[in-house]
């Protein structure tokens, strides 16, 4: 199963744009922290927003904490050199959340997060819940 969950804070307004066929996407930097050996290291993440959840991502914007759960997915392509790049992201077609803070600006209330996001998108209909596990 491959299933990640982040929680922390947006580094960056999130960037929302459409595809030609209409799709919505959103890009998010998330910053989570950890501590070695008592200094505080932070960790960013690339989130990567699909469809209706990515229109909701208009609405948070710097310094808020949000929580995702997506999978993790790697990328490979070559820069403008020529040079071979990697990176990994979190890919999510399931709602990002407002955990605490300021709440979003917008005149429609949050979604509520469902418990299997993915039900309702096409293309990952075929992605097992945790309720689906065989143990």
């Amino acid at each position: 199963m491959n299933v990640c969950t982040v929680a922390g804070c947006l580094g960056q307004d999130p960037e929302v744009r459409r595809s030609q066929n209409g799709t919505v996407f959103a890009s998010l930097s998330i910053a989570t922290s950890s501590w070695v050996k008592g200094e505080s290291i932070t960790h960013w993440h690339r989130i990567s927003v699909v469809g209706k959840a990515a229109e909701h991502c208009e609405r948070f914007k710097k310094g808020m904490r949000v929580g995702v759960t997506g999978e993790l997915q790697y990328r490979k392509w070559e820069n403008k050199d020529g040079v071979a790049m990697t990176t990994a992201e979190i890919v999510t077609f399931g709602f990002v959340e407002w955990l605490c803070g300021d709440k979003p600006q917008s005149k429609e209330p949050l979604p509520a997060t469902e418990s299997k996001p993915w039900a309702n998108e096409k293309s990952h209909a075929a992605t097992p819940g945790i309720d689906d596990v065989p143990f």
